[in-house]
């Protein structure tokens, strides 16, 4: 399937139709090399409708031959020129060797030509599509530029295509239509399209590379050696281990090149050797060679750069391509050499030419590049750590940087190349502290795919191996191994990693002390509460930034990170209020790398909360950090955050483009946690809409057991769904799931959203006091979203058993909120609901509402109704104000009325 080129296509169409009316025209299609000009026509000769369509074409090895194109052009109706008769029928014949007799007069072929096609487009409307026209030979090209200037009251449509460069057609005034680069959306669609599993640095890489040059896409996707394709990318050269690009564009570059002097060509291999256009560079890496500033303009009369000011840039991407490979190794491994000697105080760029140029060991080059991995971001750490233990004779030595280098691909969310690294790293030692490092990479891919409970196990065995000699490293690892048993509900590891990391011998003056001492205060399950320290947290990132190692101290922020929203909003105020204060941490503190981390707990803090416009806020924020920083897998989860918001405001586009986008590398990765708040953001939107099938399929396709994501708010959805299709035997397992993570926790939402999905799935009285029992635990904290999905799910439940007037409060309170919120479609169907009610008939009689209160809310009713206050009332019925208050606010809903003031107005019996 073609992608992008929506203008394009809309102009071809429009010629199309026009030639269906019988008003014919022409357009000629401009394009550099592997723009896309042939994809362009033969989607539109595959698409066109109640068309003929003919299709002709140049040819390099045929432009001498005459009237070679027009013989592939007319072959398929040849017979149509017999009924042309007289000469026009015996010269075309002849000139397109369809006859015997040899008369090429182009003076009948021109208007010959113009007649055959008027003849097949008055049996139906015609198209004709050239390609490759700067090939097509001389006398075929004069015909259709006879015919193609007279095409205006004809039902004939000339699509043309040729190169930029092309000379046929130069000073022929017809309509152009030029393509230029594919925009970055349609070039990823590209990619995604023929290499669906391809990481987000490849494919990032590759898109800018090829400059929005559909061939160029090709060509470069296909030539990605195993290295880059997992992402381990020299972020000075691309090209470095790849093969070479093939097909035409390579002949038609390589005879380009061919044709320019030896000092030129010497300038564009180096220019080809690294991905800065520094022109500076560039000539001081020539110096050797003796090439100048003054031999580059052979390239440039060729159209093959461009030189401006400082800089040098290949005017087609494929041309760097070709110039890097035409040459032999040694050529290139010299080039690097230059590079290397010009680099001057660069020492990146410095220690990545020396390892390009450089074929077997060398001691040396693996140490710059070691140092150049400590300084680097993850994603390039990755690629120098494992290209300098390549580079190394020494196996120890070379396995370390190995282990190094897994760790980094792992922080940047490689988890394809972490694992693979690992696993390396686990066959070529029995070194404890670096296995120790392959366990904690392996676990942190486990965990990313959805199995938090075998990851912590591998990190308690990877802390076994080194608690005796690294103390620090064994905390951390234990630690990821308590989050890893909270997320997975088990108290079992729980237990066993907290006992151990009370039994590690740490001396009593060591940071580690304190440290462990904030880590018991924040990790007593079941679950965090209200009532708890709202800053054993920040006690816990504190300690972390004691004269600890710092790969333990950052490891004990990124815990500290993910145990503010490990209870899935059981504490939202609190939540909130920490990770505010991590985020300000990050931004002070030296760990601006965190910062997207901590956006994304802060964003997901204020989602918890209910507040909406703040977690757009601060998700947006980390999102733009994580993807200039080429932070992609956090990148992926805000992208699922602001589509899970975008659900809730019902904004269809944006929630699909943000929740596909942040779902690709999740899949790609194979990270369960950014598929399931995808798919969760998708099926939220369904539900909103109340497109219930849709929203039950996508929640099913979630179901893991024990690793489902989100279990509180997801399996609230996945039950609504189930029950809304009628299906009820579906919501059994996510109920189950739910009701044992909620079991004795003591956090109101939780329990007021498991009550919901009680009452959802029960009946009658049973399901009433459910709800009123969610209502009354709604008022313990103030969640507007939940409350409001709980007064809707109230409201629709009354409705349908015949209580209107019941209905209407928590209906109207429930689309209040919703509008203040901008949750758009759930606002609409609270309004749909009242709006169905305000269509009954006769109001239900008095007494029949009275009769549905309990004992004690007619008492308070009827106290109330008089103008008491709930002081004065509880002092009465021997009742606490707040139980007063309790008892209107469950019965206000009952009696159809909205406040104390409107009970007076009510006739209320004595009895």
């Amino acid at each position: 399937m073609l992608k992008g080129r929506a203008e394009e296509r809309s102009e071809i169409d429009r010629l199309i139709s026009r030639a269906r009316s019988g008003a014919g025209g022409v357009v000629v299609i401009k394009g550099q090399v592997g723009s896309g000009k042939t994809a362009l026509l033969d989607d539109v000769g595959r698409t066109a409708e109640g068309v003929r369509v003919l299709r002709g074409a140049g040819f390099e090895s045929e432009a001498e031959l005459p009237f070679a194109a027009l013989h592939m052009l007319l072959r398929p109706v040849h017979s149509h020129i017999k009924a042309l008769g007289g000469a026009q029928a015996t010269a075309l014949n002849a000139a397109l060797e369809f006859g015997a007799e040899r008369n090429t007069d182009h003076h009948v072929i021109r208007p010959a030509l113009l007649s055959v096609l008027s003849a097949l487009a008055a049996e139906r409307p015609l198209l004709c599509l050239v390609d490759d026209a700067q090939w097509v030979d001389h006398a075929s090209a004069e015909a259709l530029l006879f015919t193609a200037r007279r095409l205006g009251s004809e039902g004939i449509a000339l699509v043309i295509a040729a190169r930029d460069d092309d000379q046929v057609l130069a000073g022929a005034g017809l309509p152009e239509l030029r393509l230029g680069p594919l925009d970055h959306t349609s070039a990823a669609a590209v990619v995604a399209q023929r290499d669906p599993g391809l990481v987000p640095p490849a494919r990032d890489r590759i898109i800018a590379e090829a400059r929005g040059n559909p061939l160029a896409l090709s060509e470069l996707l296909t030539a990605l050696t195993p290295a880059q394709r997992a992402g381990r990318l020299n972020p000075y050269a691309f090209h470095h281990g790849a093969v070479a690009v093939t097909g035409p564009a390579q002949g038609f570059f390589k005879k380009a090149l061919g044709r320019l002097p030896v000092p030129t060509r010497a300038l564009l291999l180096l220019a080809a050797a690294v991905d800065t256009p520094e022109l500076g560079l560039v000539l001081r890496a020539a110096r050797r060679s003796g090439a100048t500033l003054a031999d580059l303009g052979a390239a440039e009369q060729a159209r093959l750069v461009h030189v401006t000011g400082s800089t040098v840039a290949f005017s087609h991407p494929l041309i760097r391509a070709v110039a890097y490979h035409d040459v032999t190794a040694a050529e290139r491994q010299a080039a690097h050499r230059d590079l290397a000697e010009a680099a001057g105080d660069d020492v990146n760029l410095r220690a990545w030419q020396l390892a390009a140029a450089t074929a077997g060991p060398d001691e040396e080059v693996a140490a710059e590049l070691e140092r150049v991995a400590e300084h680097s971001g993850d994603q390039y750490a990755y690629a120098a750590y494992e290209r300098a233990a390549r580079l190394t004779a020494d196996r120890e030595r070379g396995t370390r940087m190995l282990a190094a280098a897994a760790a980094a691909a792992g922080r940047a969310g490689l988890l394809r190349g972490a694992l693979e690294l690992a696993e390396q790293v686990v066959t070529l030692t029995d070194d404890p502290s670096m296995r120790a490092t392959a366990a904690r990479v392996q676990a942190a891919a486990g965990f990313e795919q959805g199995a938090p409970l075998p990851a912590g196990r591998t990190l308690l065995e990877g802390a076994e191996l080194i608690h005796a000699h690294e103390p620090a490293k064994a905390m951390l690892m234990l630690v990821e191994a308590i989050r890893c048993g909270l997320h997975a509900a088990d108290t079992d590891l729980v237990r066993v990693a907290r006992s151990r990391l009370g039994a590690l011998s740490l001396p009593a003056s060591s940071p580690l002390v304190s440290l462990s001492s904030a880590l018991s205060a924040v990790m007593t399950p079941p679950g965090r509460t209200e009532a708890d320290d709202p800053h054993a947290v920040l006690e816990l990132a504190k300690a972390a930034r004691a004269s600890v190692p710092a790969e333990v101290a950052e490891g004990i922020m990124v815990v500290s990170l993910d145990l503010t929203v490990i209870g899935h909003g059981e504490c939202a105020t609190a939540d909130a209020l920490v990770a505010e204060t991590l985020v300000a941490e990050c931004r002070e503190g030296g760990t601006t790398r965190l910062l997207p981390h901590a956006l994304q707990v802060l964003a997901q803090a204020h989602m918890y909360r209910g507040r909406h416009g703040q977690a757009s806020a601060a998700a947006t924020e980390g999102l733009n950090l994580a993807s200039k920083s080429g932070q992609f897998h956090r990148a992926s989860q805000l992208k699922n955050v602001l589509a899970w918001l975008a659900a809730v405001e019902g904004d269809e586009d944006r929630c699909t483009a943000l929740a596909m986008d942040g779902m690709e590398y999740a899949t790609a990765q194979g990270m369960i946690p950014g598929i399931a708040l995808g798919t969760w953001a998708l099926a939220l939107l369904d539900l909103g809409y109340t497109r219930d099938e849709e929203a039950l399929i996508r929640l099913e396709s979630l179901w893991s057991g024990e690793s489902l994501i989100g279990p509180v708010r997801l399996a609230s959805d996945h039950i609504e769904a189930a029950v809304r299709c009628g299906r009820p035997d579906q919501a059994s397992r996510p109920l189950a799931l739910l009701e044992k993570r909620v079991d004795g926790s003591r956090n109101p939402v939780a329990a007021a959203v498991a009550l919901r999905c009680k009452a959802l799935t029960s009946h009658g009285k049973q399901a009433e006091r459910y709800y009123e029992a969610a209502m009354q635990m709604h008022e313990k904290i103030d969640q507007p979203y939940e409350r409001a999905r709980t007064q809707l799910a109230y409201g629709e439940w009354l409705r349908r058993i015949r209580r209107k007037s019941a209905a209407h409060n928590p209906l109207s309170a429930a689309a209040d909120t919703f509008e203040r919120l901008g949750a758009k479609p759930w606002a609409a169907r609270a309004r749909a609901e009242l709006k169905v009610m305000s269509s009954a008939t006769a109001p239900e009689p008095m007494s029949g509402l009275l009769g549905q209160l309990t004992p004690q809310e007619r008492q308070v009713v009827r106290l109330a109704a008089t103008g008491a206050s709930n002081g004065a009332i509880g002092a009465r019925l021997f009742l606490s104000p707040r139980t007063v208050g309790n008892h209107l606010y469950r019965a206000y809903p009952k009696l159809g009325v909205k406040s104390r003031a409107e009970l007076g107005k009510l006739d209320l019996p004595e009895t």
